[in-house]
């Protein structure tokens, strides 16, 4: 029987102000669109990846109150989290095929108390798993149910 790890995570002692230089994956914009989403100040993203999961988070997250705007060049700017709302009356939020966009979504909807979402998909995306990841923010938790 293999043995549990706790692990504790904290806040930053003091606020993060930094510059990433990432590749252009979808993989790597989602991230910095939650980070981005989640920082107590806008956030500048330059030559940001367009791929059609990333545009589909970027919608999802605008129900959350996270507002985007496209600047010169290329660059997109996100407000962060101090002008975020928590959906409620069984927001549906469609994720389509992106998986990537599936998991952080659903991490995402967890942190907000009183979020009251339906998260949906391709019939392919219903298909994949998710399970550890609702596992893991249910034993942090999360209420949530599987509807289908």
């Amino acid at each position: 029987m293999a043995s549990e790890e706790v692990l504790t995570i904290f806040p930053p002692e003091e606020p993060v102000n930094t510059l990433l230089t990432l590749s252009g994956s979808k993989s790597f914009m989602n991230r910095a669109l939650i980070l981005g989403a989640l920082a107590d100040s806008p956030s500048l993203i330059s030559n940001p990846s367009r791929s059609e999961d990333s545009i589909t988070l970027l919608r999802l997250l605008k129900v959350f109150g996270v507002e985007s705007r496209w600047k010169e060049g290329g660059a997109l700017e996100l407000s962060g989290r101090k002008k975020v709302c928590t959906p409620s009356a069984e927001t549906v939020l469609d994720v389509g095929p992106a998986g990537t966009v599936m998991r952080f979504i659903t991490s995402y909807a967890a942190a907000f108390e009183g979020s009251d979402v339906i998260i949906r998909g391709s019939e392919r995306m219903h298909q994949r798993p998710i399970g550890a990841l609702v596992d893991t923010l249910m034993a942090l938790g999360a209420n949530i149910e599987y509807i289908g």
